[in-house]
């Protein structure tokens, strides 16, 4: 079967799994956003180094068993406490049977506790989703930031 736009159905539920990703990671529920992702998922981050001609130089690089592993550990480390916003824009999805592509655009704004906000992130996520159980998960999301100095580090997803 080759790659189609999808139905609006189809549409409509991969948009809602990006958007409750964004917003489980809004809220710190990082364990049920990693429940967004299928077992033999994997999660990349990375940015392209313009130094080293446009290597990935991957942040992030785990599957989807490390990916929680270090999520569980979060709360016992120091970690950055402004809040965060992340914003998805410009989906484009793609549907081969129970397999989909997407990619979008986002935004990460982070507001720290005195209230000063200022604009975090920016880039692209390349992800496929497949269908499992009724339910449009990640197999694959790969975060690739235009933005290459972050103003504080992160051990968190941005997406």
């Amino acid at each position: 079967m080759a790659s189609s736009r999808p139905s609006i159905e189809e549409n409509t539920a991969i948009h809602e799994v990006l958007i409750v990703a964004a917003t489980l990671l809004d809220e710190g529920r990082f364990l049920e956003w990693a429940d967004l992702f299928v077992e033999r998922a994997e999660y990349e981050m990375l940015f392209k180094s313009k130094e080293i001609g446009g290597v990935d130089d991957y942040l992030m690089k785990l599957d989807r068993q490390r990916l929680v592993n270090n999520l569980t550990l979060l709360p016992h480390h120091v970690i950055d406490t402004a809040k965060r916003l992340h914003v998805v824009s410009n989906i484009r999805v793609d549907v081969d049977g129970n397999t989909a592509n997407s990619r979008s655009s986002f935004t990460v704004y982070r507001t720290t506790e005195d209230g000063k906000t200022s604009l975090y992130a920016v880039g692209q996520n390349e992800d496929t989703l497949v269908k499992q159980d009724g339910r449009w998960l990640f197999l694959k999301r790969r975060v690739v930031l235009d933005t290459r100095l972050l103003e504080v580090h992160t051990h968190m997803p941005l997406q």
